[in-house]
């Protein structure tokens, strides 16, 4: 008959009896901590304060649990540490400068690149890398054509300028005109936008023309 060794006086098949054997054993250090940390985990949140409570999804090992004083590794490190509230919101305006939220010239400039860069992704992925070719309203060519009569000059149709199409420019005369569908109305802020970035762009005159023209045409015509 065989005692187990750690002196409990208990009969067994080996040396100890199972979970005895641990008894005298030294423990290190992390051993100890993850002990510690498994034991935590499984009890209720309310026997730690907030801040002892170990996170569900980190285990740190010895010297690695973060503290006030941790330092942390180039790219690890909070970027409001140590700092206030107030210095922290100040460091969110410095940004939303650097993107150009408080400078327009600059603003203007990136949404320009995303604009080109846009018809550049469209050009190459959906038309072959084919030069794009815009949408032309309905009465569009008509109402350029006649005032282009009128006018005596003429238009290129479609000219590109800094992600924008204009239905017409004429360079000579730096005279841009565009006709406007119905449903301009719904966007009247988008395009007064867009319109003063093309007068500032090209140093330009605008006309704008209502697709509605068309009627008075016909009717100076004497057409139905």
């Amino acid at each position: 008959m065989n005692y187990c060794k750690c002196g409990c006086g208990e009969t067994v098949k080996k040396k100890y009896k199972r979970g005895h054997g641990s008894r005298d054993r030294k423990l290190s250090e992390i051993h100890k901590n993850r002990i510690s940390i498994s034991i935590k985990k499984n009890l209720p949140s309310s026997v730690f304060k907030k801040e002892q409570h170990p996170s569900p999804k980190t285990e740190f090992k010895k010297g690695q649990r973060p503290s006030k004083n941790t330092e942390f590794k180039k790219g690890h490190r909070p970027w409001n540490k140590n700092l206030t509230k107030n210095d922290s919101l100040s460091v969110l305006k410095i940004s939303k400068s650097k993107l150009g939220d408080k400078n327009p010239a600059k603003r203007i400039e990136v949404k320009e690149k995303m604009r080109e860069s846009k018809l550049k992704n469209i050009q190459k992925n959906f038309n072959n890398n084919l030069p794009l070719s815009p949408t032309i309203g309905k009465h569009e060519t008509q109402i350029i054509d006649y005032v282009e009569k009128q006018l005596d000059i003429k238009f290129k149709r479609q000219y590109y300028c800094g992600g924008y199409f204009l239905d017409g420019y004429n360079e000579e005369h730096k005279l841009a005109i565009e006709v406007d569908e119905p449903f301009h109305e719904k966007q009247k802020e988008k395009d007064l936008e867009r319109q003063i970035y093309i007068e500032n762009k090209l140093g330009c005159n605008f006309i704008r023309i209502k697709d509605s023209y068309i009627k008075i045409m016909r009717g100076k015509n004497g057409s139905n």
